[in-house]
């Protein structure tokens, strides 16, 4: 957490300390100062200085920002105020104390109770989203497409709260491109991933992989990005009742996560209403003491963060500009224990990033049968080089620069197809520009993921770090 070296404000708001940044955006701890000694303290979403000429992000974020003024629910973060302060855009959002559904997955199963009272209010906050009218009074058929254990939220009151809305659109949306998708990895439905126009449904998929990950504090769709995808696209779901489930309670979240979307409840409020019926939620209370005993710590140390800090001890330094354009991430793998620990401090912040990091998945779908990635065990020595690519023949050449905490191999998928760089570090690769999705893997199989967007002209220099652990992976790279 990096903390203003001097008073810096964002129109009427001063701010205190960056707690997160992504590719795209920042978010902030802030105050909003007025007279008579008044300060309220909430989080400011903003876009980064260096793209603010980006026409497609910035046209994305203020539909976000037009989408959430629609919304009032006590199960949906509220949005304050869509700013502009000398051309920088930013929202204004209430600050939520308590612990993301990633932390408390990540700490062990929860009661059956719980997970019916977290799951049934994010479904009543989805079914206000669902239910949404446009201004002649149709239905607008707005669903949020990114629902995941990061951006959904148990405050310390006990109120369950969905985080963000950077991806959400009506359903007769066109598809963003030709075999396109944009979502979490790990809980998006199998038609997500084809790319298909979606409906409501596909978000009671993501809420059931949630109510599995809570039941079982274990990542459903865990492991390399390919077999997480094969396994979604089979409906590879583990009985919940071999895990002391009860029977009603498995078989409702089990209907959420049918591969065909016809067999799931047919909308948020049938499923809170059937899991309601097999089993009575736990209480506000209940959920408020679980918050505190599995994440207390974290949350007092993300306090003294918002705190007022008037001898702050670290400059916030500038943002380098970049060689080339930072991409959004495309598969955000989902926070594993030590990830979802080591990442707590920055809270809401890494929720309110997630809307603007994820971003479209060309051929995503063809991942799981595309290609030939090879792993030595643990105890084997390192792989031969892969050969190196053919460079493009195309008259937009880009060239890539690719190093890495440790050898790895790396592997892209993008418009110049399916590649095997090479092995770390890489200098000088020539690549079609655009957008890639980037693996990278380890000897011993630790993998990371992330996405690029390469440019032509000059040298794409991007840094690679893996995770520290095979249970971490894939992290983030």
């Amino acid at each position: 957490m990096e903390h203003a070296a001097t008073e810096r404000r964002l129109g009427r708001y001063r701010l205190t300390a960056r707690i997160g940044r992504g590719g795209m955006a920042e978010v902030w701890a802030a105050e909003l100062v007025a007279a008579g000694g008044f300060r309220k303290p909430l989080v400011l979403k903003r876009v980064r200085p260096e793209h603010a000429g980006d026409w497609d992000l910035l046209r994305r974020f203020l539909g976000e920002a037009r989408l959430a003024a629609r919304l009032a629910h006590p199960n949906l973060v509220t949005v304050y105020e869509l700013g502009d302060a000398d051309g920088e855009y930013f929202l204004a959002m209430e600050y939520l104390r308590g612990a993301t559904v990633a932390e408390l997955r990540d700490r062990g199963p929860l009661p059956p109770a719980e997970v019916i009272a977290i799951v049934t209010a994010a479904a009543a906050g989805l079914a206000h989203l669902h239910d949404l009218r446009d201004e002649r009074g149709a239905p607008a058929g707005f669903i949020h497409r990114d629902l995941s254990a990061t951006n959904l939220m148990v405050t310390s009151a006990g109120a369950v709260k969905i985080l963000d809305f950077g991806i959400a659109k009506p359903e007769h949306a066109e598809v963003s491109s030709a075999g396109a998708a944009r979502g979490t990895l790990g809980y998006m439905a199998p038609e997500q991933l084809a790319g298909a126009r979606l409906d409501r449904r596909a978000d009671l998929w993501a809420l059931g992989v949630l109510g599995w990950e809570l039941c079982t504090g274990a990542r459903l769709f865990a492991g390399p990005p390919a077999a997480a995808i094969d396994a979604i696209r089979a409906g590879a779901v583990p009985a919940l009742v071999e895990r002391g489930v009860p029977p009603a309670v498995a078989a409702a979240l089990h209907a959420c996560l049918a591969v065909d979307p016809a067999a799931r409840p047919a909308s948020a409020d049938q499923l809170r209403q059937r899991l309601t019926a097999a089993l009575a939620p736990a209480t506000v209370d209940a959920l408020a003491a679980r918050v505190e005993e599995r994440a207390g710590a974290a949350m007092a140390e993300r306090d003294r963060g918002f705190a007022r800090d008037d001898e702050p001890t670290a400059a916030l330094a500038p943002a380098p500009a970049p060689t080339a354009r930072a991409a959004q991430v495309a598969v955000r793998a989902t926070p594993t224990r030590a990830a979802g620990r080591r990442r707590w401090a920055v809270g809401l912040a890494a929720a309110a990033i997630a809307g603007l990091a994820a971003v479209a998945i060309a051929g995503l779908a063809a991942v799981g049968d595309r290609g030939d990635r090879r792993h030595a065990g643990p105890d084997a020595s390192a792989p031969p080089d892969p050969p190196a690519p053919t460079a493009p023949s195309t008259a937009a050449v880009a060239r890539l620069a690719i190093t890495a905490s440790e050898p790895a191999v790396i592997r892209v998928l993008g418009p110049g197809g399916d590649l095997t760089l090479g092995r770390t570090p890489l200098d000088d690769v020539p690549i079609v520009p655009g957008l890639y999705i980037l693996f990278a893997t380890a000897d011993d199989e630790r993998s990371c993921v992330k996405s690029i967007i390469v440019d032509a002209g000059g040298v794409n220099r991007e840094a690679v770090r893996l995770p520290a652990t095979l249970a971490d992976s894939p992290g983030d790279c």
